[in-house]
């Protein structure tokens, strides 16, 4: 492998006064980007949301992966205790 030459070391001027020009002959296109995405933005906003809805299915005899101690029932299945369903 050679070393690189000192011309590839060597600090290059950037010259940015193309994108300059380039940026004030046509600072309409940004502007109207902006402009048009905020129209959109508004637009969109305005549409009507979506509702979500929520529900959880929570059973209280077990927690965190192990079983409380189970409690005698009173039902004629044998379950202590069942699942309740919770929603918002």
């Amino acid at each position: 492998m050679t070393a690189p030459s000192t011309d590839d070391l060597a600090e290059r001027e950037v010259d940015l006064s193309r994108w300059r020009s380039a940026l004030v002959a046509f600072w309409w296109i940004p502007v109207a980007g902006l402009v048009l995405g905020a129209i959109v933005g508004v637009l969109f906003s305005f549409r009507g949301g979506t509702d979500y809805k929520a529900s959880a299915l929570i059973s209280l005899d077990v927690v965190i992966g192990w079983r409380l101690p189970q409690r005698p029932s009173s039902s004629s299945t044998g379950s202590s205790a069942r699942p309740r369903s919770v929603s918002s």
